[in-house]
């Protein structure tokens, strides 16, 4: 899933209607003491599936439905198509509700940071223009001190990595700050 923060005081998120799906190159089996070691079986990290022999690649990005990596837009059509629209859009709203309770614990820290840094600037802004008036030479602003305090002055683009079980819980697997935005298939370059 991809999430933007546009603000965080107060806190606004928009999630991503298009994404990436991995999928496992090996039939998933539950695990057993046999086959715990089958990674592209029990993980779908695409650095360990794209070099199993059973991996394929995203040849056009119009192919939805081939590749072991594909669009979240094709997941959530297809689990539509078998498990109907009213899951499919329950299944949307616990993913868009995970993404929202996973950054309410650090909303106070990215609060305090981001108003630290525009404070700073504020302050700056405001020395700046007390040395302007001194001076005989006037330069014009773009911005009046209230403008540059308010509003948001920055944005954020997080990964988030989710699995789905059986009871349409979406589990939090890891959050990126920095994701990826490499692309080496027409299908990374249609949804990035």
């Amino acid at each position: 899933l991809y999430v933007l923060i546009t603000s965080c005081e107060p806190l606004r998120i928009y999630l991503f209607n298009d994404g990436l799906t991995r999928l496992c190159t090996t039939q998933y089996v539950k695990p057993t003491n046999e086959n715990m070691s089958e990674r592209c079986m029990h993980l779908t990290n695409y650095a360990i599936n794209k070099h199993s022999e059973n991996f394929v690649p995203n040849e056009f990005a119009e192919e939805q439905d081939a590749g072991s990596k594909r669009s979240l837009a094709w997941f959530m059509e297809w689990f539509a198509e078998r498990h109907g629209d009213g899951r499919a859009a329950l299944l949307w709203q616990r993913m868009g509700f995970l993404c929202t309770k996973m950054l309410l614990p650090i909303l106070p820290t990215l609060q305090r940071e981001y108003g630290e840094v525009f404070e700073k600037k504020k302050k700056q802004k405001n020395v700046a223009k007390e040395n302007e008036k001194g001076s005989h030479h006037h330069h014009p602003t773009t911005m009046t001190d209230d403008e540059a305090a308010d509003g948001s002055h920055c944005f954020e683009i997080l990964g988030v990595d989710v699995m789905v079980d059986e009871a349409l819980k979406p589990w939090l697997i890891e959050v990126n700050t920095l994701p990826s935005f490499a692309t080496d298939s027409p299908l990374d370059d249609a949804v990035k």
